[in-house]
């Protein structure tokens, strides 16, 4: 990989400006599995100065005392650059455990290398506009980390791969809890953060309404892109069982609403995956279970199943042109006098309208039956205080048992004992000797002047 760029000693050569367009796009070939339009390899021009337009002048960029360079695209450019060797990398059916620590050290010197506002574990209020840069990152590494679901991995690189992505859920929830904290906290103007975004003070929270300034700041600077990266993040903490991290995420997604028309794909999916979740826990399944279930792995995999080269669902099938076909259609309606279908060999017959390629916008009926987000966020709510009830009582359970076992009684202090060398040991059996005839010899038949060792035992 590339060396991480010196944003201070960077030139700013022109830019054609379809170079531009192409590599700040990649992100959005990298959500739709498309490819670039241009080759880094056929390219010999300079990224751009993540720098702001008013510091470059006619004699080069120029920034006033004591300021920094960086902008919002000092959390962009890195990524971007990244882009082309990640969508290589995706190629291969399985990521090797090597590839995957080469990566991680490169996205925490890229972490490094970032303004403090977009770390992850910075704890100060974050800008709700800033979200979707910070979030940049952590969509790379659900692309990177998810991969490894496939069924052509060992269980132990799929259990791996789930915990990666939960870690990334859990960054990404905590960048939003940020953009909910007040500012005038007085816990965070004198710089003391939480250490969990779910344990926050009386009043640390601004209003996150609809309508309200946090909502507007949110929406304005959230795109297709990041409300798919929450929506993901969101699938893979619900599996875990991390539902106070998800609800975090729901709010967010609840304040884009329907502003973003994947935004409601993303909830009506999320619906079915919970209430297949839902099924199963209720149906007796312990988390483990639930982790190892292929239906489920399948689910919460996300869109890695809309093609033919990524999903693993559709192996034996033979071609990949059928994906959106039903695998079991439904029985036809019952013929009536308002109907226009017509009947041909005992099957009904479609009309010139039917046989055309369906719409993919939803309808009225789709876009309102799964409940909304308000909705998902009660089902989470519902999750969450059947987990607290369990452990209460399997807290109590535990408690209870220790108060029911009868005291120990004290345990009497050691007694001396003396080391097993100064021990009596009878000799030998037919080795016992009597004075006389032990006269002038050593101990253990050595002569007098030899320099045998006397033991204890011998000399009792």
């Amino acid at each position: 990989m590339e060396p991480l760029m010196d944003p201070s000693k960077a030139p700013m050569p022109p830019l054609p400006a379809k170079h531009i367009a192409d590599r700040l796009l990649s992100i959005i070939s990298l959500e739709l599995g498309r490819p670039l339009q241009i080759d880094d390899d056929d390219c010999d021009i300079g990224w751009p100065c993540p720098v702001d337009d008013t510091y470059i002048q006619p004699q080069g960029i120029v920034a006033p005392p004591g300021q920094g360079l960086t902008c919002g695209l000092s959390a962009l450019i890195p990524i971007v650059r990244m882009i082309p060797q990640l969508k290589k990398t995706l190629k291969s059916p399985i990521v090797a455990p090597a590839t995957l620590d080469t990566y991680d050290e490169y996205l925490r010197s890229l972490a490094r290398s970032l303004p403090d506002m977009f770390r992850v574990e910075n704890n100060q209020p974050i800008d709700p506009a800033m979200v979707c840069l910070s979030a940049s990152i952590q969509g790379i590494r659900m692309f990177l980390y998810r991969h490894n679901l496939s069924t052509l991995c060992t269980r132990e690189a799929r259990r791996e791969a789930i915990d990666r992505c939960v870690s990334v859920g859990e960054d990404t929830a905590r960048l939003v809890a940020r953009s909910m904290l007040s500012p005038s906290s007085p816990s965070h103007q004198h710089g003391h953060g939480h250490n969990h975004p779910d344990t926050p003070e009386y009043g640390d929270y601004v209003d996150t309404s609809q309508g309200s300034e946090w909502q507007r700041r949110l929406v304005s600077m959230t795109p297709s892109m990041t409300c798919a990266h929450f929506w993901r993040c969101t699938l893979f903490l619900s599996l875990r069982g991390h539902y106070t991290s998800a609800l975090t995420l729901v709010r967010a997604s609840a304040a884009v609403g329907n502003l973003r028309k994947n935004n409601i794909a993303c909830g009506r999916n999320l619906r079915f995956f919970l209430d297949r979740l839902v099924e199963r826990l209720h149906g007796g399944y312990m988390a483990e279970q639930v982790e190892e279930d292929e239906e489920m792995l399948a689910y919460v995999s996300g869109d890695m199943q809309g093609g033919v080269e990524g999903g693993w669902v559709w192996a034996g099938s033979e071609t990949g042109m059928r994906l959106n076909s039903n695998a079991h259609p439904p029985p036809p309606p019952p013929p009536s006098s308002a109907s226009h279908h017509h009947h041909v060999n005992g099957e009904v017959a479609m009309t010139d309208d039917e046989k055309g390629p369906r719409s993919v916008l939803l309808t009225e009926k789709e876009t309102t039956e799964w409940g909304g987000w308000e909705k998902i966020a009660a089902i989470l709510t519902a999750l969450l205080e059947e987990q607290q009830s369990r452990q209460q009582r399997t807290h109590q359970a535990f408690m209870g048992q220790q108060q029911q076992q009868p005291p120990q009684p004290p345990q009497p202090p050691p007694q001396m004992r003396r080391p097993d060398s100064m021990a009596v040991q009878p000799p030998p059996t037919g080795t016992l000797r009597s004075p006389v005839e032990t006269r002038g010899v050593g101990v253990d038949g050595a002569s007098p002047g030899g320099s045998a060792r006397i033991s204890i035992a011998n000399i009792i």
